[in-house]
């Protein structure tokens, strides 16, 4: 397989990882058996095909791989999938499966893709490939991110309209309040995924071709920054589930942030602008 087909293979685990870990978030919050198998039945697939890719790697190197610290979270996110199967086997935890398959899902990313020291030409268009990954999936988590803090906004309009009784023509069209709320905690969970992956992608790149002082970059530090706010606002939700005003409030300021970091932080950036 040339390194182009194997990298495409990559991606689309990658995916397939981003969307059983949203099938594991959805029956977590909902208790849907039917979604939780379907996030069982994908994550299996994702074990299966690192499986035969560790598997390859051992024919092809006669060693595990874990002489360099990329090469060992792949191994991790392997170990942390064949351990989340055991669990559903002999003690069942959404709270434990959840969890730690996000951080597989980190491994694994970092793993896949990990910038190789060449210069061949595959590689050179490997990692502007990547590049371009990288900007995409920013672009697509923040187009995400503006759907929720629009659902943001008519929840909290939605809700000053209940506690002021105006149960007026624009409040009907608005919709049902709960399910504003659930959509929006689910595009906020996809956009959070995806920002993660881009900032994996971002920061290899930025690391091979800049260096370490890339952490030093206002841009950089402002997205890790949004990066953690969503985090944090998606394991508050559980304490939040039905209080949709706060939820809704502190979702429309993390957007705002992230409205400011893509606007105007990146001007003074030393390479995004």
């Amino acid at each position: 397989m040339n390194p182009m087909d194997l990298l495409r293979l990559q991606e689309l685990i990658i995916f397939i990882y981003a969307f059983s870990l949203l099938c594991l978030y959805y029956d977590f919050v909902l208790s849907h058996d039917k979604v939780q198998k379907l996030g069982i039945y994908t994550l299996g697939i994702v074990w299966f095909s690192q499986t035969i890719f560790l598997f390859m790697f051992m024919m092809q190197h006669h060693r595990l791989p874990m002489h360099s610290l990329t090469e060992s979270f792949g191994l991790v996110a392997w170990l942390i999938m064949t351990i989340s199967f055991i669990f559903l086997k002999w003690s069942p935890s959404d709270y434990l499966i959840l969890f730690l398959n996000i951080f597989g899902f980190i491994f694994i990313s970092i793993n896949i893709f990990a910038p190789v020291k060449d210069n061949t030409i595959e590689r050179l268009f490997m990692r502007n490939e990547l590049l371009n990954i990288h900007v995409t999936l920013a672009l697509l988590s923040y187009v995400l991110f503006l759907i929720a803090a629009s659902l943001g906004v008519m929840i909290m309009i939605q809700d000053k309209k209940l506690k002021t009784n105006q149960f007026d023509k624009a409040f009907k069209r608005m919709g049902n309040l709960a399910k504003m709320h659930f959509y929006s905690r689910v595009f906020i969970l996809i956009g959070t995924l995806m920002l993660l992956v881009s900032l994996i992608l971002g920061l290899q790149w930025g690391i091979y071709y800049i260096g370490y002082s890339i952490f030093l970059d206002i841009k950089v530090i402002m997205s890790i920054i949004v990066f953690i706010c969503y985090m944090l606002l998606i394991l508050l939700s559980l304490k939040w589930y039905k209080t949709f005003s706060h939820f809704a409030k502190y979702n429309v300021g993390i957007f705002i942030i992230l409205l400011f970091n893509f606007i105007f932080i990146t001007m003074f950036s030393g390479f995004h602008y």
